[in-house]
């Protein structure tokens, strides 16, 4: 009878839904987020994507320990006071280390004296600079938006020379391998900072981020 025939269509339906409701809330169908704490959520996002913020969220920086972000302006995890420019803006490590000359490319530009940087690092209080290199790798290659040419590896070397920066903290993940590399980009990365490649265990990696402490003065 047609009441026979609709429920039975309806325990059809609602075995099939609780059939895939199963699966896709299970490991069965891999790796899903469907009933995780979101804390646990976030903290898996981050170790795949940014590991260098999952670092600094785990140091519980205090409301006075500010991080400046060069190069990366997509901070949503983050949980410490930062500073950060966007592509779009005026780069704010250039603004507050560079001695800004009209009609000198940015390569050119030099640094203010460390005493200057130390004394504006100290005002804005800033106690580490994370520098996130594959980023600001990804703005200047080709058909991208572009990124100032001030910002490369030798500044940050210079920082440390002149104790204004610690050395960078141990790097753990943050490496990309350069067979991963198309040769274009490859090409764009070894003409702009062969600094950042390294060898471990005999291939040779792109360092993707840094994290340097800034120095402490009295």
């Amino acid at each position: 009878s047609r009441t026979i025939w609709k429920v039975s269509l309806s325990a059809g339906i609602l075995l099939a839904v609780l059939f895939n409701l199963g699966i896709t809330t299970s490991g069965l169908s891999g790796y899903n987020a469907y009933l995780d704490d979101m804390r646990h959520a976030e903290k898996f996002a981050l170790e795949m994507t940014g590991p260098e913020i999952l670092l600094l969220n785990q140091m519980k920086l205090k409301p006075d320990q500010v991080v400046l972000s060069v190069g990366d302006a997509e901070l949503f995890y983050a949980e410490f006071p930062v500073v950060y420019s966007t592509v779009f803006d005026e780069d704010i490590f250039k603004l507050w280390t560079a001695e800004i000359e009209p009609d000198t490319p940015d390569k050119s530009l030099k640094m203010k004296p460390a005493s200057e940087i130390e004394a504006k690092f100290k005002a804005e209080h800033i106690a580490y600079v994370y520098v996130n290199w594959a980023e600001i790798l990804r703005y200047r290659l080709p058909g991208s938006y572009g990124y100032t040419d001030y910002v490369t590896p030798a500044r940050f070397k210079k920082l440390v020379q002149e104790g204004v920066l610690k050395q960078p903290l141990p790097n753990q993940f943050s490496y990309r391998n350069l067979d991963t590399f198309s040769e274009r980009d490859l090409k764009a990365l070894l003409e702009w900072a062969p600094e950042l490649v390294v060898e471990r265990e005999g291939e040779r990696y792109f360092i993707t981020a840094q994290i340097f402490p800034v120095v402490t003065s009295p």
